[in-house]
């Protein structure tokens, strides 16, 4: 039987799905997050206001 879901376990679980492909796509094309002018996450269930990636690459 799994633990009961958190809200810090949904962020962690986010944070690693969203952030770390994200990473290496800035990293290997050299792409500045100041140059994306949209970008869309579905994270299913967990929702945070404001975004995570908002908050990580000050996408406003």
């Amino acid at each position: 039987m799994s633990p009961p879901p958190t809200r810090e376990s949904a962020r962690s679980e986010a944070k690693m799905v969203i952030f770390i492909p994200m990473d290496d796509l800035f990293k290997k094309t050299g792409l500045h997050p100041k140059k994306i002018d949209i970008l869309i996450v579905n994270c299913s269930l967990f929702s945070p206001t404001p975004s995570l990636s908002s908050n990580k690459y000050k996408l406003e």
